[in-house]
């Protein structure tokens, strides 16, 4: 089975987006820079972080974001 990595990450932000946690959460974005190296973009009004997703699987993938994305105080 394909996996649409944006479409996963399009999806994850609607549904981070309904949390107090990551309401600011403006869009995450999936980049492939070669076949090794993956990573997601999230992007705040502050700023942006990169997230390391390098050959993950969808599954992987969410659960790599949400474990990195920056918490708030």
């Amino acid at each position: 089975m394909h996996e649409d990595m944006q479409e996963i990450c399009n999806c994850l932000c609607q549904t981070l987006r309904q949390t107090r946690r990551f309401y600011d959460l403006m869009a995450l974005e999936y980049v492939v820079k070669n076949a090794d190296k993956q990573y997601v973009l999230a992007y705040f009004p502050a700023g942006c972080v990169c997230i390391n997703v390098s050959l993950d699987s969808g599954w992987g993938m969410i659960m790599d974001v949400v474990k990195q994305l920056p918490c708030k105080s």
